[in-house]
Order: C-alpha cells, then structure tokens, then sequence
C-alpha cells in the first residue's frame, strides 16, 4: 500500500513580505541556477509574476527517485513585527522503500514528531 505523508511547518522571517515578493520574480532563474535537476520549468497558472497571491506550477526535473510524488506549498504574509513575514512550507510526498522525508523538509519532521 502506497502511504501519502504530510508535513507542515511555520516560521517568522527577518525579511518583509514585499521583499520576498520582489525575489520571487526571479525565481525561476534561481531555482535553475541552484539545483537544475529539480526545477526545469514554472509557470505562473494565478495572478501575476511575483504578485502576492499569484499561484506558480513548478515541473521538476528528474529529481528524487526516493520520491516519485513530491508536493509543496510554500504561503508567505506579513509578520505581526514590522519587518517580517510569516512562512508556512506545507509538504506532502510519497517515498519510495524505506526512505523518510526528503533532506529539504526533515526539520518539519523533526518539529511535528517532537510534539
């Protein structure tokens, strides 16, 4: 039986929210230029590039084998500090074998199995 995990995790950011905006209209480049083999494409399927509440489709790359399903939801806003932004990654996936989560998410393991 194939199991379908989820992990959620929130921070708070020393960066604003229209900060983090503004870089995200480069993300695609960023993302090819930082790890090719995951991101090889994004479109924008809601809104506007790198307007708050656009929605981006990104097509990996061949990446994981460990993970023939890999979903994540990252939703950025305003922090209740001036300044900051709250972030909450959400991430569901389905491993292959005995692999746990993937590298890039084993905080949010590590936070929800401490609770």
């Amino acid at each position: 039986m194939v199991q379908q995990h989820t992990l959620s995790h929130t921070v708070v950011l020393e960066v604003s929210a229209d900060d983090i905006w503004e870089v995200s209209k480069q993300l695609d480049e960023i993302l090819r230029a930082l790890e090719p083999e995951y991101f090889t494409k994004s479109t924008f399927i809601e809104g506007i590039a790198g307007e708050p509440g656009s929605i981006r489709l990104i097509k990996p790359g061949s990446g994981d084998p460990r993970y023939p399903y890999l979903k994540t939801i990252k939703v950025v806003g305003p922090g209740a500090v001036e300044g900051t932004s709250d972030a909450v990654w959400t991430v569901t996936y389905i491993a292959a074998g005995n692999a746990g989560p993937p590298e890039s998410h084993k905080q949010m393991y590590i936070s929800k199995c401490a609770k």
